[in-house]
């Protein structure tokens, strides 16, 4: 489950958090084009991971279930991020009573866990007539989602690309974006969101769950000290 990953970062992950802050090392002496080295780094990282946050820690479900959950509840219906985005696509779709398949945009989607989480309850929810494209950099993450939509048997409401958000926006509109747990990895947040209300225009909705810290999910370098310890112990 991604909802909460950054936790995952905070506590769950030391090699996530290792690999980051080496790749953050690089990036501060590669001397040209430090936007393309990174991204390469991230491609690479996230084409290979397969279990990028690990187990999320006992702490993680008590923050959620006292902190997050009663505000879902009370104000969505919802138990989690994906009841959440389920809850705003029916009140959407209510609106603007779409004629054909509701398009919906996931960037950054890696496996694409989530979408086929939320593509699965819309579905019971009975919203059949929706199409998912989801976008990432990550050649192998999209494979992985492929695959998985395959064997969910909901490849016909997939479809998959490997390309850069600019020029994903560039070339198409959607009814719906979502950015689940992605944000973070955005340096120029400004122009991606201007990709996307001129994708989605007037009529469409962006949905986002994320963290956004001073570096991505990044801890402050005092902060990382007190955790190596916890590691350690």
């Amino acid at each position: 489950m991604k909802w909460g990953n950054f936790l995952g970062y905070l506590i769950g992950d030391k090699n996530t958090i290792q690999h980051e802050a080496q790749s953050a090392d690089k990036m501060s002496t590669e001397p040209l084009d430090t936007e393309r080295f990174r991204l390469q780094q991230q491609e690479q990282f996230f084409s290979e991971a397969t279990d990028i946050h690990g187990d999320l820690p006992a702490a993680y479900h008590h923050w959620s279930q006292h902190f997050v959950q009663p505000h879902l509840k009370e104000l969505f219906k919802a138990d989690d991020a994906i009841g959440f985005y389920a809850s705003c696509l029916k009140v959407h779709i209510s609106r603007i009573k779409p004629k054909g398949p509701l398009r919906i945009a996931s960037i950054g989607c890696g496996e694409a866990s989530a979408e086929i989480d939320l593509c699965k309850m819309l579905i019971g929810m009975g919203i059949n007539d929706v199409t998912f494209i989801g976008v990432d950099i990550a050649t192998g993450a999209i494979q992985r989602a492929q695959e998985a939509a395959q064997r969910e048997g909901l490849d016909g409401h997939f479809s998959f690309s490997v390309m850069n958000f600019h020029d994903f926006f560039k070339a198409n509109s959607f009814d719906v974006v979502i950015a689940h747990q992605v944000l973070h990895h955005v340096v120029e947040l400004e122009a991606l969101f201007e990709d996307i209300r001129v994708s989605i225009g007037r009529s469409g909705i962006f949905m986002s769950v994320d963290m956004i810290g001073r570096n991505g999910h990044m801890l402050w370098p005092e902060a990382l000290a007190i955790f190596d310890r916890f590691w350690e112990a």
